[in-house]
C-alpha cells in the first residue's frame, strides 16, 4: 500500500534532510501521527478480509435405508370393556331404603340397594279387588254367550222349519192340490157335458112325443127344466175352472211364493240376528278379558316393582354408584340413601376392572392409515416406562367436532382394548388418564432426507446430487413427513450422495434452472 502527499506540504518538506536542528523534533512528530495511521489502516483492512465469505464445501449425505415411522400421540382415559350396570325395573318413582358405600367389593347375587315397596304393596292389594270383579264379570258374560248361542241355534232350526214348511206347501200346492183340482173340475164337466147331451136328447125325444100327440105338455116342460139346469150347473162349473185358472190359482201361487221367500229371508234374517247377538257377546266378553288383562298387569307390575325393589350384584367386583358426573361436579349427588330413582334410571355399576378399553382421538385426514385389529401403545399417565400393547376394535363410522371455536377440525374415535401383561394390571384401574401412540406409518426399510435436503420449485421437487466434482438437480417424489424427514418414494437409491442442506443462493439457482 502507497501513501501520496501532496506537493510542497509540510509532510514531504519533514522527510529531506535540514541543516535547521529546531525541526528535527516537528518531522519525528509527523512521522509518528503517519505511523499510527497506517497501522489503524492496516487493522480495520484484516478485519474487513476476515468478515469476507470463504468457499466452504457444502456438506454431503449418503443415502441409506432406514426405518421411517410416523407417530401420532393422542390422550384420553382408560375405561372397563365390559360394565354390569344394575338399572332399576320398578315402574314408579320410589326412594332408596339402603345403598351399599361406593367401592364396597361384593360377591354376585348380593344386595346392593334396597328401594321403598311399601307405595306399591297398598297399590296391589286395591287392585286385586278390581282383579276378582273382572275375573267375574268375564266369567258371566262367558255365560251369556253360551246362552246367546243355544238360543240362536233353536232360532235359526224354528226358521229352517218354516222354510221347509213352506217349501212342502209349495211343491204340494203346484204338484197335488192344484192339479187334483183342475182335474176334479175337468172331470165334473165332462160329466155334466155328457148329462147335459142326455137331457137335451130327452127334451127333444119330450118335443117329438108331443109333436105326435104321445106326450103331454107338462112333461115337455119337465125336461125341458131338467136341461137348463144341467145347462146352469155346467157353466157354473166352467165358471169355477176359469176363476181358478185366471185367479184363484196365480193368487194362491203368488201367496206360497211369497211365504216361501219370506222363510228363506227369515232363515237370512236369523242367522244375521244370531251373528249380531254373538258380536255383542262377544264384544262384551273382549271388553271384559281387556279390562281383566289390564287389572292382571297392573298386579303383575306392582308385584314384579315389589321385587325388583331388591336390586342384587350381577357380578363380583366394586360397586359405583352411577351418579352424574356434571352434578356430582358440584357437590350433587343423585344416587344416596333418601334420593328417589325413577324407571329404567342406573343406580348402581360393577365394572370389569381386569380388561380395559380406551377411547382415542384421530384426525379424519389421518384415519385411512389405521385400520381394525391394528396395535397402538399406550403409557398411563405417570407410568410412562410401561408400553402397554391394545388392539384397535372399532373406529367410529363419522367424525366429530370436538370443539366449537374449531368447527373445520374434525376427528374420529378409536376404540382400543388393552392387553397388558401380569405386572402391567396391577398399576391400571379405570379412569386413569394415559396416552396412545397411534403408528400410522411404518416402514423397515426406506430412504429419507431432511426437509433442508429438498427444494420445490414450481410443481418439481430436486435434491442436489453429487456427479464427480459437479452437484446436479435429481427429481424426487416425496412422500411422508416425519420429525423433519421427508420419505422419498422414488428418485434416490442406496448409496447416492446429496447436499444435507441447501441455502437459499442454491435454491434459487436452481430455481431459475428449472424454470427456463
Amino acid at each position: 500500500m502507497s501513501v501520496c502527499f501532496p506537493k510542497n506540504s509540510p509532510v514531504e518538506s519533514s522527510l529531506f534532510r535540514s541543516d535547521d536542528s529546531s525541526t528535527f523534533w516537528t518531522t519525528f512528530r509527523v512521522w509518528i501521527r503517519w505511523g499510527a495511521i497506517v497501522l489503524s489502516l492496516t487493522a480495520v483492512l484484516a478485519a474487513v478480509l476476515t468478515l469476507i465469505p470463504k468457499a466452504v464445501p457444502p456438506q454431503l449425505l449418503t443415502i441409506e435405508n432406514a426405518p421411517f415411522k410416523i407417530e401420532i400421540t393422542t390422550g384420553g382415559s382408560l375405561e372397563p370393556l365390559r360394565t354390569e350396570r344394575a338399572i332399576s325395573q320398578c315402574q314408579w318413582t320410589v326412594q332408596i331404603l339402603s345403598l351399599v358405600p361406593e367401592g364396597t367389593w361384593v360377591q354376585k347375587g348380593d344386595i346392593v340397594c334396597v328401594l321403598d315397596s311399601s307405595g306399591i304393596e297398598e297399590f296391589r292389594r286395591a287392585r286385586e279387588v278390581s282383579l276378582i270383579k273382572a275375573q267375574s264379570s268375564l266369567e258371566a258374560s262367558r255365560q251369556q254367550e253360551e246362552i246367546i248361542r243355544a238360543a240362536n241355534e233353536r232360532r235359526l232350526a224354528e226358521a229352517e222349519h218354516l222354510r221347509q214348511n213352506a217349501e212342502m206347501d209349495l211343491f204340494e200346492y203346484t204338484s197335488g192340490t192344484h192339479p187334483n183340482a183342475v182335474g176334479k173340475l175337468d172331470d165334473d164337466i165332462s160329466i155334466n157335458e155328457d148329462r147335459l147331451r142326455a137331457v137335451e136328447y130327452d127334451l127333444q125325444f119330450a118335443e117329438r112325443m108331443w109333436m105326435l100327440g104321445y106326450a103331454s105338455r107338462p112333461e115337455v116342460a119337465a125336461e125341458s127344466l131338467k136341461s137348463t139346469t144341467q145347462s146352469e150347473q155346467l157353466r157354473r162349473l166352467e165358471a169355477q175352472k176359469n176363476l181358478l185358472a185366471q185367479y184363484t190359482h196365480p193368487r194362491q201361487d203368488v201367496l206360497m211364493q211369497h211365504q216361501l221367500t219370506n222363510s228363506r229371508l227369515n232363515v237370512i234374517r236369523t242367522e244375521l240376528a244370531n251373528s249380531l247377538a254373538l258380536s255383542r257377546a262377544a264384544l262384551a266378553e273382549l271388553s271384559d278379558e281387556r279390562r281383566l288383562a289390564i287389572y292382571e298387569r297392573y298386579a303383575k307390575a306392582a308385584t314384579d316393582s315389589i321385587k325388583a325393589c331388591v336390586l342384587r350384584a350381577p357380578r363380583d367386583g366394586q360397586v359405583l354408584h352411577c351418579n352424574n358426573w356434571n352434578l356430582r361436579s358440584r357437590g350433587i349427588k343423585t344416587i344416596e340413601e333418601g334420593k328417589s330413582v325413577y324407571f329404567s334410571q342406573p343406580v348402581f355399576e360393577i365394572p370389569d376392572q381386569d380388561h380395559l378399553k380406551i377411547s382415542l382421538p384421530l384426525n379424519e385426514s389421518l384415519i385411512t392409515k389405521v385400520a381394525i385389529g391394528n396395535e397402538i401403545t399406550i403409557r398411563p399417565v405417570g407410568f410412562e416406562t410401561f408400553d402397554v400393547r391394545a388392539e384397535i376394535t372399532r373406529i367410529s363410522p363419522y367424525p366429530v367436532v370436538r370443539s366449537s371455536f374449531a368447527p373445520d377440525l374434525k376427528e374420529y374415535f378409536l376404540n382400543a382394548v388393552l392387553k397388558p401383561d401380569a405386572t402391567q394390571q396391577e398399576f391400571l384401574h379405570p379412569r386413569m388418564e394415559a396416552e396412545g401412540i397411534v403408528t400410522v406409518l411404518n416402514r423397515a426399510s426406506a430412504i429419507s432426507v431432511p426437509k433442508e435436503a429438498m427444494a420445490r420449485c414450481g410443481s418439481v421437487n430436486v435434491v442436489l446430487m453429487k456427479s464427480g466434482e459437479d452437484f446436479l438437480p435429481c427429481q424426487v417424489t416425496p412422500g411422508e413427513v416425519s420429525e423433519g424427514k421427508v420419505l422419498i418414494e422414488s428418485g434416490l437409491h442406496e448409496g447416492d450422495q446429496i447436499v444435507a442442506s441447501i441455502s437459499e443462493l442454491q435454491r434459487e439457482k436452481l430455481q431459475e434452472l428449472l424454470l427456463k
